[in-house]
């Protein structure tokens, strides 16, 4: 389904999203820093996002939150499918991100660390692996 609704209808959504890091630095004392607050964000199929700013600034709290893997402390994060809503857990299965801090199984060329990747994630429908370094330009480096 590509109807024009669908293609304007954000695919995640945040509502006055925040963040805050609880960290107990004695006894029974807890010290709070708020990473984000009131973030509103919509982004819609086929949109591609780059988050910058200075270190600190809650680039990598927004990024695992838009992907699921973290909780907001305030405010709401939605998933569509197909215009329907989805679970995080599901809408995991269909997302990736580049982190600096993720990190590459240095054993595994890059044929196999796809391999494995994708025993997790779905490929996009019709696409295989080939395609993939295709794509990435990274043809003739599948055993490296």
């Amino acid at each position: 389904m590509h109807s024009s609704k669908l293609m304007n209808q954000p695919l995640i959504s945040l509502k006055d999203v925040g963040f805050t890091y609880k960290t107990l630095t004695g006894m029974l004392k807890i010290d709070r820093f708020q990473a984000l607050k009131s973030i509103n964000l919509d982004i819609s199929p086929g949109e591609t996002l780059g988050v910058i700013g200075s270190n600190g600034s809650g680039k990598s709290t927004l990024m695992l939150i838009i992907s699921g893997w973290t909780l907001p402390s305030s405010g709401v994060v939605s998933y569509l499918q197909e215009d329907n809503p989805i679970s995080p857990e599901e809408f995991y299965k269909s997302i990736d991100f580049i982190a600096p801090y993720t990190e590459l199984v240095e054993e595994l060329t890059l044929a196999e660390f796809l391999k494995f990747h994708f025993s997790f994630k779905s490929l996009k429908e019709g696409m295989n692996i080939k395609e993939v370094i295709t794509k990435s330009r990274l043809e003739g480096n599948e055993e490296k």
